[in-house]
């Protein structure tokens, strides 16, 4: 028989959200430090948009493209993603000295890429998580696709 194992009291949901913003601690137990503070994320299908205008687009909603400190973050989205279709915007960016860093912090991104990723091929500025099968990121050119927001709490 299964043990059932309680989660811990969500101190603050996502604050007068609508339905799309979702609060990881709502979805898994003991996860209140997976993403440091307390986080809302905003998976976005419509409208589509191009990495700068995603990133506007959580801007204007106090928000910013999500970002991974630590594994857990990573699979959590991933989790989420998976049964969807296409590539999402994640909040990292082609910097000046030509490596990709997270936009919030300007960290480096070190891991989660795809095998032979980033590969900067030309124009291709922008970072994607696709869904399958490890929901790996790779760098790409800007176009319309789906993003995710995450927004401090």
């Amino acid at each position: 028989m299964a043990v059932a194992v309680a989660k811990p009291p969500i101190s603050r949901p996502c604050p007068d959200r609508p339905a799309p913003w979702v609060q990881p601690d709502n979805f898994l137990p003991y996860s209140r430090n997976l993403f440091p503070f307390e986080r809302c994320l905003l998976f976005v299908n419509k409208p589509k948009m191009t990495c700068k205008a995603a990133q506007q687009y959580c801007q204007a909603r106090g928000a910013t493209l999500v970002e991974f400190d630590i594994p857990l973050q990573h699979q959590w989205c991933c989790d989420m993603i998976r049964g969807s279709r296409g590539s999402r915007y994640v909040g990292a960016e082609l910097n000046g000295a030509g490596d990709y860093e997270w936009i919030s912090s300007g960290d480096p991104v070190d891991e989660f890429w795809c095998p032979e990723q980033p590969d900067n091929h030309t124009n291709e500025t922008c970072v994607v998580m696709h869904r399958d099968p490890d929901c790996c990121l790779d760098d790409i050119p800007a176009k319309p696709r789906k993003f995710i927001c995450m927004e401090v709490i």
